[in-house]
């Protein structure tokens, strides 16, 4: 029996990071049949509900999880910490057959001089890992960009450290080959791996018949700065939701995706300010907020995207999910791995702008377009979907098999 140490899990907090360690398993279960399973988290506290998944938890190294506070002094006092509470990790890479780094899109930084520690754990997996002499696969990531040229070192570390390395879009791909070319043979496109459920994966139920009354979903992630550009992009979307509103007679599900302790993180509190203008133009019995504390789970969130009859989704795995519920999502991208992903899959046309310039009439003219011919984008999506689980499962094959692993 393979053992197995998957790294560089999020918080279960995150859905979206969720959905992607439920598609990592399942591919990995599918491949190596019966394996034993060491998670890496930067969330330990809450290692129950990966436990729930039949695999053993450990920190991650360094222990970042004190650092996840809006305080400075707090994160400050939390520094040693998290380098010497101990590093249960490397003995599980030790003892292990191969490790992988999760996907996720956690390679980047966009600090100019040093990166922070998290982005520090993200590649200390590799370096024990080479140490051990164990085989490091990196599954579906997003790459760059990286302002500093200690990020850029310590990627170029990881990838010399690695067997395989999979992009989940073409951006990233590129960029790959363009700023690390000696290590391009071990690069190769593989999909996002939320794309590989099913809602019988998630225990969601197949989605909703709908209803009389359309229900459009709505799922908006933090300004990281606050201030000018967040009213701003609020302003525009619930100018839009109010025309989709009066338009197409829909009701407008406001569905706060995240929930996290740092206001960078969290879609709460951006949620709940988008629900107050929006009722203040169409009134409260038309808006919903859908919240669930501390975290939605993934089959609750996903049987909320089921009852839509599409979405907009600034949270790209919340597009995802929707999908997997075969609900088109439209959306509104913040990095460049958005508009990659939805390229790949060839439904390029529900990407409407980056979050920075989207306008209202975009948003209009785009929720105008697919409320046109809903069950045809469903068809679209379901056959995307298939499309990108058949180059999942293939390519992983192919790719292992070739290496002998």
């Amino acid at each position: 029996m393979k053992r197995i140490v998957l790294a560089n899990l999020a918080s279960p907090g995150n859905p979206g990071d969720f959905a992607i360690l439920l598609g990592s398993l399942k591919l990995l279960r599918e491949y190596f049949g019966q394996v034993s399973v060491t998670l890496v988290t930067r969330h330990f506290t809450e290692a129950a509900a990966y436990r729930e998944l039949d695999c053993q938890v450990v920190p991650s190294y360094p222990d970042v999880e004190p650092l996840a506070t809006d305080s400075r002094l707090k994160k400050i006092l939390s520094l040693p910490r998290a380098f010497f509470s101990g590093n249960l990790m490397a003995e599980a890479i030790r003892t292990s057959d191969m490790v992988f780094l999760i996907g996720g899109g956690y390679f980047y930084s966009y600090r100019s001089l040093m990166p922070g520690l998290n982005y520090l754990s993200y590649c200390l997996p590799a370096y024990f890992a080479k140490c051990h002499k164990k085989p490091v696969i990196l599954l579906s990531q997003s790459y760059g960009p990286l302002k500093s040229g200690l990020s850029r070192s310590l990627l170029g570390r990881t990838l010399e450290s690695s067997e395989l390395v999979f992009s989940r879009e073409a951006v990233s791909l590129d960029w790959l080959r363009r700023e690390y070319p000696a290590d391009r043979d071990k690069y190769h496109f593989l999909p996002d791996l939320g794309l590989l459920l099913e809602p019988s994966d998630l225990n969601a139920g197949a989605a909703s018949a709908g209803s009389a009354r359309k229900k459009i979903g709505v799922t908006i992630r933090p300004w990281q700065a606050g201030g000018e550009g967040e009213e701003k992009y609020v302003q525009t979307l619930s100018e839009a939701l109010a025309w989709a509103h009066d338009t197409l007679k829909s009701k407008i599900v406001i569905i706060v995706q995240v929930v996290r302790p740092t206001r960078g993180e969290s879609d709460k509190a951006v949620s709940e300010r988008l629900a107050r203008e929006l009722s203040g133009k169409i009134g409260e019995g038309n808006v919903e907020l859908q919240i669930r504390e501390p975290y939605f789970p993934v089959a609750d969130l996903c049987r909320v995207y089921g009852e839509c009859d599409f979405l907009i989704a600034m949270r790209l795995h919340s597009a995802i999910l929707s999908f997997v519920m075969s609900r088109p999502a439209l959306v509104v991208g913040y990095q460049h791995k958005a508009k990659g992903i939805l390229e790949a899959m060839n439904l390029e046309d529900l990407f409407v702008n980056s979050f920075e310039s989207v306008t209202a009439q975009q948003l209009r003219s785009a929720c105008s377009k697919v409320s046109q011919d809903l069950e045809g984008n469903r068809k679209r999506v379901v056959q995307a979907l298939e499309i990108a689980r058949s180059q999942i499962r293939d390519t992983f094959k192919r790719r292992m098999t070739d290496l002998g692993l």
